[in-house]
């Protein structure tokens, strides 16, 4: 572990994720955080307490409910990867991050972030990384 408490071995960062019957696993030079999400019954009761304003705004401007849930889970799974790539985890508010979509840039506190984000679907899951810095390689499988 790093002084942040972020995992990494020999000088390589890594972060684990997993959901239904995926994995996730991201490797980085840098600090890198990685969440996968199985869209199902998403938790919108919480939405007051971990988004936004724009990204409340973002989920009800949904065509309809299975749209509403991945965009649910789009916002959540961006946060959670910010939250493991710097280490903090869930002792960081998800209510402090905001994510702007479609533009995918994340601020804290109202400052941008210099991380590079990178969110995909695949099939019923919605994945997404965070890398510090302003560069992400990806390769899916």
């Amino acid at each position: 572990m790093d002084a942040q408490g972020k995992p990494y071995c020999d000088g390589i960062f890594f972060s684990l994720s997993h959901a239904g019957d995926l994995a996730l696993c991201a490797v980085s030079g840098a600090a890198v955080g990685c969440d996968i999400e199985l869209v199902k019954d998403a938790p919108f009761e919480i939405a007051p307490r971990v988004f936004r304003k724009n990204e409340r705004a973002y989920l009800r401007a949904a065509r309809d409910g299975i749209e509403a849930q991945r965009r649910f889970f789009t916002l959540w799974t961006l946060k959670e990867s910010y939250m493991k790539m710097t280490g903090e985890g869930l002792a960081l508010s998800p209510d402090r991050l905001e994510i702007r979509m479609p533009a995918l840039t994340l601020l804290r506190d109202g400052a941008a972030q210099p991380c590079a984000l990178f969110h995909t679907a695949h099939g019923e899951y919605e994945i997404s990384l965070c890398a510090a810095g302003q560069e992400l390689f990806c390769r899916t499988r």
